[in-house]
């Protein structure tokens, strides 16, 4: 197609993700580059190449794709999710706080939000609501047993032995292995 169409945004997206399936990641990123040339506001492009970006630890440009999806598409759930996860991975908590709270107004669901949000808590030492994070959580899903292991872990850096111990004995009970 793109031999006779090679302004086809389309083609270059799609290609760019047989790429990425082949783990020929140069190549990838610029089809998916081509395509944003070419049609700029292809918001499942920016969110593509923010995705392989953050896979190839490149987290500033994929904060630059995130960031570009979302100014065509603000609501876009999983493109809030992946911008705070880079920020997250750059140590750049506060911003990643906030696209995780939005994920989280956008689908109160969204499990991994919630536990990311939790870490980044820890993270910046704010440990009551890290513990709020986490019991939340686990309203959602009483047998998610990371949950229950970083909420003993967060009882036991604020002295709370007890529930410390009740937090990982359900891990246990959960998951003996």
């Amino acid at each position: 197609v793109l031999q006779h169409y090679p302004r086809n945004a389309r083609a270059h997206d799609n290609l760019a993700f047989v790429f990425y399936q082949r783990e020929e990641y140069p190549l990838a990123v610029h089809h998916y580059r081509q395509a944003v040339l070419i049609q700029p506001a292809r918001v499942r492009t920016h969110f593509n190449l923010g995705f392989l970006y953050s896979q190839l630890r490149r987290y500033d440009e994929a904060i630059e794709s995130f960031k570009t999806a979302l100014s065509f598409n603000p609501n876009h759930i999983e493109t809030h999710f992946n911008l705070g996860l880079a920020y997250q991975k750059t140590r750049r908590y506060q911003e990643a706080i906030g696209h995780y709270r939005t994920t989280l107004r956008l689908d109160r669901r969204h499990f991994k939000a919630s536990y990311n949000l939790g870490r980044v808590y820890e993270e910046v030492e704010r440990l009551d609501a890290a513990v709020q994070q986490y019991q939340a959580l686990l309203r959602l899903d009483a047998n998610f047993t990371k949950a229950h292991h970083r909420l003993g872990e967060v009882f036991r850096r604020q002295g709370r032995y007890q529930e410390m111990a009740a937090a990982w004995t359900t891990v246990l009970r959960l998951d003996p292995d």
